[in-house]
C-alpha cells in the first residue's frame, strides 16, 4: 500500500493500489499452513527426542547407581583381601621366626645327641682276645685278670721308659699310686 505525502489525500488513493486478492491470500495462507505444520513435525521429533533424552537420563542414571554400587562391592572386597594379605604376611612372619627357633632347637638336639653318643661310646669299652663266659660273673673276673695283666705289663713298660729318660736328664719323677680295674673305691 501506499501511502500519500499529505493529508489531503482523498479515498480514491486507495483504489490505487492493489487489494490482495481472495487468491493471494489463500495462498499466503497456505504457505504459512506448510510451514506451521513442518514446525508442528519439528515440534512433534523434538517431542520424541526429549522423552527418548529423558528415558536415556533415566537408563543412564540407574547404569551410574548400578556402577558405583559395584564400586563400592569391589572396594570392600579389595579391603578385605588387603586385611587377609596383611594377616597372611603377619603368620607367615610369625611362622619363619618358629620355623628358626625350629631349626635352632633341631642342631642343639643334634649336638646334644653326638655329644651323648660320644660318652655312651666312651663308657661301652670292647675288649678283644677275651674268651666269653657263660656267666657274667665269669666274665667279669677273666675281665679284671686280664686287665690286671695288662696293667702290670704298662707299669714294667712305663718303669724302664721313665728310667731312661731320668737317667739321660737327671730327673726323677714323682710316683703316684695306680688304681686298678680290679679295685673298687
Amino acid at each position: 500500500m501506499e501511502k500519500g505525502s499529505g493529508s489531503g489525500q482523498s479515498s480514491g488513493s486507495r483504489s490505487a493500489t492493489k487489494d490482495p486478492s481472495s487468491r493471494d491470500l489463500l495462498l499466503c495462507l497456505q504457505k504459512i499452513e506448510g510451514r506451521l505444520d513442518k514446525i508442528d513435525q519439528t515440534l512433534e521429533t523434538l517431542d520424541e527426542l526429549k522423552a527418548k533424552l529423558n528415558t536415556f537420563e533415566k537408563d543412564l542414571k540407574k547404569l551410574w547407581t548400578i556402577v558405583e554400587d559395584r564400586i563400592t562391592l569391589t572396594d570392600e572386597r579389595l579391603k578385605s583381601v588387603e586385611e587377609k594379605v596383611d594377616s597372611f604376611e603377619f603368620s607367615q612372619d610369625k611362622m619363619y621366626d618358629k620355623v628358626s627357633s625350629l631349626e635352632a632347637d633341631k642342631k642343639s638336639l643334634k649336638d646334644e645327641a653326638v655329644y651323648l653318643q660320644s660318652q655312651s661310646m666312651r663308657s661301652n669299652l670292647v675288649f678283644a682276645n677275651i674268651e666269653e663266659s657263660e656267666t657274667n660273673i665269669e666274665t667279669e673276673s677273666k675281665l679284671k685278670t686280664f686287665l690286671v695283666a695288662k696293667d702290670a705289663d704298662c707299669e714294667g713298660l712305663c718303669k724302664s721308659n721313665s728310667a731312661r729318660k731320668s737317667s739321660q736328664n737327671g730327673y726323677q719323677p714323682e710316683r703316684k699310686p695306680k688304681k686298678h680295674c680290679g679295685e673298687v673305691s
